[in-house]
């Protein structure tokens, strides 16, 4: 995907590269009560109720040295759907022990793609090729190479760059530190 994009877009690099900027909002600890309270007072600001302490799926509550969370939801009344039988707990979790477990033994509905090792596949398959083409073989990752066939190395490496391939996605077929790609990639003349 991220190939696709950056051609589509004209961009480099991973998609999501980078901090996407956001300012971060504790930076001691003796702001977390503040934090709390904002929290805790975004029921009361969109009236939903009148003090903070009065919202069922708030800790405010709690604080306060109300009733705990479990044991407010309990009075919740909003759908009779949900009231209608008792909450119970189970190792902190809202169900029964038979929902947890049944929780626990879910099975994953989507397979896993293979979408990597296909990848995987056709880098190697092209390497291989871009190899022969040059009249090397894979063993020259793993030998000294004398200039001719360093400069050989740096083309076929760029080959594959230029095909799209990463620098780390070619370290890790051929066993290697990205290091080592990288200086294999710009020879010295």
């Amino acid at each position: 995907y991220a190939l696709y994009f950056n051609n589509k877009y004209g961009t480099v690099g991973h998609v999501f590269q980078g901090r996407f900027g956001s300012e971060p909002l504790l930076e001691e600890e003796r702001g977390i009560p503040r934090v709390l309270n904002y929290i805790h007072y975004n029921p009361v600001k969109a009236s939903i109720v009148e003090k903070q302490a009065d919202y069922p799926f708030s800790s405010a509550g709690f604080y306060e040295g109300k009733k705990s969370y479990i044991e407010q939801l309990k009075k919740i009344d909003y759908d009779r759907s949900i009231t209608d039988r008792e909450f119970e707990t189970y190792k902190g979790v809202i169900g029964t022990k038979e929902e947890y477990e049944k929780l626990l033994k879910r099975k994953p509905t989507r397979k896993k793609s293979k979408h990597k090792e296909r990848r995987k596949k056709k880098l190697e398959e092209k390497l291989k090729a871009l190899l022969r083409e040059h009249d090397l073989d894979m063993e020259v990752f793993f030998r000294k190479r004398s200039k001719e066939e360093k400069k050989r190395l740096s083309k076929v490496l760029k080959a594959l760059i230029k095909n799209g391939y990463s620098q780390s996605s070619i370290a890790r077929l051929i066993n290697r530190s990205q290091t080592t790609v990288y200086n294999m990639l710009h020879v010295k003349k």
